[in-house]
């Protein structure tokens, strides 16, 4: 992970913050550093992927979002 800002660790070295942060006790990163996915990780440093659109992943037919059977008929009748 590319590091764009100054990146410093708490007194208890559990978590990163900002260089501006009151918590700040320790400097973690410069920009321009690269770190390993593993250690960003750990820190909560990784972008979270939103929900896009995967191959792998199939929208549930619309005959099964409440249950239903793809055999199932459903009649309707309309009273005047």
């Amino acid at each position: 992970m590319l590091i764009e800002e100054r990146l410093c660790l708490t007194a208890d070295k559990k978590k990163v913050v900002k260089e501006n942060d009151p918590k700040a006790a320790y400097l973690f990163a410069t920009p321009g550093m690269t770190i390993p996915d593993a250690l960003a990780d750990k820190y909560g440093l990784l972008k979270k992927k939103k929900d896009k659109p995967d191959d792998k992943k199939k929208e549930t037919p619309p005959n099964k979002l409440y249950g239903g059977n793809s055999n199932t008929e459903v009649k309707t009748e309309v009273s005047e």
